[in-house]
């Protein structure tokens, strides 16, 4: 675009000096010039006009150029006035600059003098209106990002508004009354698409007249969502473009958006106003940033519904595996009740027919009643050996336990099948009381099975010694030793892992205990260590050592 000239006003009374200064000097080098011969005219001319210049001289008639200077400032008219004068008026010139004239020219003056005058000047008006247009522009640029940042904090306050809803069954009516507000909206109502059959149901409304056949929690079909929903983008329509949709009874200006989750859509808003005020792209712009902070709450409500779920399927399990385990546990002690009374039965039965018929009997029978005398006698004693677990367990429970109290308990619960089986029991426990943080029915299970292990593979006449060192850096050490046959080296490693089952076979029933590769599961998971190691003459060992702490 091509700039305009530079207006300058000229103010003298002498024609060849106006037309020196104003056809033959600025004119010839382009500027836009008008020439006036009094002090008042200049005065309207500088409204009308609007020059960026006045070139007015000292001795006018009437008003003076200093007159017309000090005018122009009592009505707040600013244009930069040169001031021309004769040699001899330098004192006048001196007061005019005093009252604020941007410069002078002495008389008479070449073209270049003129010229540059003229050119300095202008170029510090074009210097103040740039710095006006920059002041402008950065006032205009500072309020839209006032206004930007005043934005965004709403925004941000809708988020956490959205996010803060605890109860996901709100979340639906906040995030319609938040959106209505924010665009200042009559009516509004969010469709949420249900995750089983897909379908839109109508999640929460905001003065929706009676007369719709519009039910919460129950598909419903606007005329206008399901094009959104189809194309995943925002739509604003308004006067007639409305009318083709059904819901155009309801107002004069729809906005519809789309809920995004994991990238589809899963919602619809529709918003709507009574009159004939299109949504503009600034509400739409803050409705499409607001709306990403609705689909995040949604998606977070929707997770949380997930997790919910899973606990509540969890909980059953766990309810039902503690059932389980309350009908395995009782129908065991009962099976050990009848068991021991049948047994008991027996046995009676048994002694009742030795004491009557002893004297009839061959020897063969004598030996045949001999072993089922042994046999009742040893399921009189597995009955005993049965000792369900507690109940109710799902958990660990440490506490600060007396490991001394519990090694010598566990001796005195097999105590009964040593005696039987000719072995003895003995517990070496320290003069000071040893305490560590475990779980302790789990530890007497680990206990059990070690000493049901020794037992079983033990020679009459055989011992086993269960043994607490001293504390050795925080930890307890516990030796279970018995008298029974060494064990192949390559064997002691696979001991923990069930393969020495088939290849190392128990002499004798030594109690009811667990497993070995049990044992070693439940000492890892109370962060000790296990293992085993013969002992030349005093047979094998196991050694298990526990943490203090």
């Amino acid at each position: 675009m091509t700039k305009e000239p530079d207006r300058i006003l000229i103010v003298e009374n002498d024609p060849a000096v106006s037309d020196l200064i104003g056809r033959q000097t600025l004119q010839a080098a382009g500027y836009h010039v008008s020439t006036i011969q009094d002090a008042n005219t200049a005065i309207v001319q500088a409204n009308e006009y609007a020059p960026d210049v006045i070139l007015a001289d000292i001795s006018l008639p009437g008003l003076s150029g200093i007159d017309l200077l000090v005018a122009l400032t009592a009505q707040e008219i600013f244009t930069p006035v040169i001031l021309m004068g004769q040699k001899g008026l330098e004192n006048e010139i001196i007061q005019s600059m005093r009252l604020g004239a941007a410069d002078y020219l002495l008389l008479p003056a070449s073209e270049t003098e003129i010229l540059n005058v003229v050119e300095e000047t202008l170029k510090k008006v074009h210097e103040e209106r740039e710095r006006g247009h920059l002041l402008e522009e950065l006032d205009r640029t500072t309020k839209e990002l006032r206004q930007q940042l005043d934005e965004a904090a709403e925004l941000l306050e809708i988020g956490k508004d959205f996010t803060s809803v605890t109860d996901s069954s709100l979340l639906p009516g906040k995030i319609v009354d938040r959106f209505c507000q924010l665009v200042q909206a009559d009516i509004g109502w969010l469709l949420l698409r249900e995750e089983t059959s897909k379908a839109f149901l109508l999640a929460a409304k905001r003065n929706l007249p009676a007369s719709m056949p519009a039910q919460i929690n129950q598909p419903w079909d606007d005329g206008i969502s399901l094009l959104v929903a189809a194309s995943g983008e925002s739509l604003a329509v308004d006067g007639k473009q409305l009318k083709r949709y059904k819901i155009a009874s309801l107002g004069e200006s729809a906005l519809v958006l789309p809920l995004r989750i994991s990238g589809k859509v899963s919602g619809l808003l529709v918003l709507m106003r009574s009159a004939i005020q299109p949504f503009n792209e600034k509400e739409q712009r803050r409705a499409l940033i607001a709306i990403d902070f609705a689909s995040i709450a949604l998606a977070n409500a929707r997770l949380l519904r997930s997790i919910e779920e899973r606990c509540r399927q969890q909980e059953q399990i766990t309810a039902a595996a503690l059932t389980k385990e309350r009908i395995i546990h009782e129908l065991l002690q009962k099976a050990k009740r009848e068991m021991h009374n049948l047994l008991q039965i027996q046995d009676k039965a048994h002694k009742n027919i030795i004491e009557n018929m002893s004297s009839k009997m061959s020897q063969y029978q004598r030996d045949q009643f001999d072993d089922l005398e042994g046999a009742l006698t040893g399921s009189l004693r597995l009955t005993h050996a049965i000792v369900p677990p507690k109940t109710s367990r799902v958990m660990w429970h440490s506490r600060p336990i007396n490991l001394n109290e519990v090694v010598r308990n566990t001796a005195a619960r097999f105590e009964p099948f040593t005696r039987s089986n000719e072995i003895s029991i003995s517990c070496e426990l320290p003069d000071q009381l040893v305490f560590i943080h475990v779980d302790e029915e789990w530890l007497s299970q680990v206990l059990d099975g070690l000493v049901s292990n020794a037992v079983k593979f033990c020679a009459p006449g055989g011992s086993v010694t269960v043994r607490i060192e001293s504390e050795v850096e925080n930890h307890a050490h516990i030796i279970v030793t018995d008298s029974g046959p060494a064990i192949e080296p390559e064997m002691l490693g696979k001991l923990f892992t069930g393969a020495h089952s088939t290849q190392i076979l128990p002499q004798r029933l030594g109690g009811l205990g667990i497993s070995l590769p049990l044992i070693k599961d439940i000492v890892t998971r109370m962060d000790g260590k296990i293992w085993a190691e013969n002992k030349p003459g005093q047979g094998v060992q196991f050694h298990l050592v526990l943490p203090v702490q």
